[in-house]
């Protein structure tokens, strides 16, 4: 699936995809989001264990906007958080 066949599905869901570092327990794994809005996306990482705090700031700044990532090319975006434990690993959904 190309990106903006990933943008497209993402857009007629009315959902942002999303992806950037991780912390906390998965301080060196990778997050992949798909959520209604950034303030969204903060409260999903955080049930996913990722931060201690709503994270609005990081997304903000440091997560990559309405892109999806390599790894998450064969994955439909649907609300919800995957993680890539490490640089090759295959995504895992965690919410």
């Amino acid at each position: 699936m190309t990106r903006q066949e990933q943008v497209a599905i993402a857009t007629e869901k009315k959902l942002r995809i999303f992806n950037g570092r991780g912390h906390g327990k998965h301080d060196r794994a990778h997050f992949y989001i798909a959520a209604h809005s950034i303030k969204d996306c903060a409260r999903l990482l955080m049930e996913a264990g990722g931060f201690n705090r709503l994270p609005v700031h990081e997304v903000n700044v440091f997560y990559a906007k309405d892109c999806w990532g390599n790894s998450m090319s064969e994955i439909v975006p649907e609300r919800g958080v995957w993680v890539c434990a490490t640089y090759n690993s295959k995504p895992e959904r965690v919410i």
